[in-house]
């Protein structure tokens, strides 16, 4: 393959044509966020991941980045029990990890108490 031909085979690869195909179906960075199927952006803030809905009012924050694409990908799919699943466990995790957190804290510096130490049992 001569050097034209592969010009004209990369051209129309990434036409403006398939790149608007492929941009509903892909996930891609810009810059500090993630944008997802052109309808969802993920950016980092203090708190963990926030998830906005574009062109609704729909903004979830979530723990890890992986939660957060995960719930997007059930709300393009329209799962609403498991999206709803989803944000739900990531509170309970969430809690969980500060109350683990706080026990190893408490620990360190005295012994556990008795409610203490079965919620870190637990």
């Amino acid at each position: 393959m001569n050097e034209k031909k592969m010009f004209e085979a990369f051209n129309r690869l990434f036409s403006n044509e398939n790149i608007s195909k492929l941009k509903d179906k892909a996930i891609y960075k810009i810059g500090n966020s993630y944008m997802l199927f052109e309808q969802y952006e993920i950016v980092a803030v203090p708190a963990g991941y926030k998830v906005m809905k574009l062109h609704t009012d729909t903004v979830n924050i979530f723990s890890s980045l992986q939660y957060a694409v995960t719930w997007a990908v059930l709300n393009k799919r329209n799962l609403i029990y498991e999206e709803n699943r989803v944000r739900d466990l990531d509170i309970e995790l969430a809690s969980l990890d500060v109350i683990i957190k706080s026990a190893e804290n408490v620990k360190k510096k005295q012994k556990l108490d008795f409610l203490r130490y079965n919620r870190l049992a637990e």
